[in-house]
């Protein structure tokens, strides 16, 4: 049975559903909002729109090197930000 938790990112609220523990899903949010605010502050960015695509792209960023140290191959890693990019595109195309 999926789980719904309410989690606020970047000061917006959305409902995330799942199999995960709540617990872990907020402590995703809570990382995630931690980003977003860490990228809007060191930028001149305003839209929430651009601050998301570049917090993505440091999320891609620290993904890509951490698989690099543990030995995926550039498939893995292209397969993970496909993955990321297709998710990204989910939450801005539901606003």
């Amino acid at each position: 049975m999926a789980n719904q938790v309410n989690v606020k990112i970047f000061g917006q609220d959305f409902t995330i559903k799942g199999e995960d523990p709540p617990e872990y899903v907020e402590s995703l949010a809570e990382f995630v909002d931690k980003k977003m605010r860490e990228v809007a502050s060191a930028s001149s960015v305003i839209t929430s729109h651009k601050v998301a695509i570049l917090t993505a792209i440091n999320i891609a960023d620290e993904l890509f090197r951490l698989r690099q140290e543990t030995g995926e191959g550039p498939e893995d890693l292209q397969r993970a930000a496909s993955e990321w990019l297709e998710s990204l595109d989910k939450v801005l195309k539901d606003k």
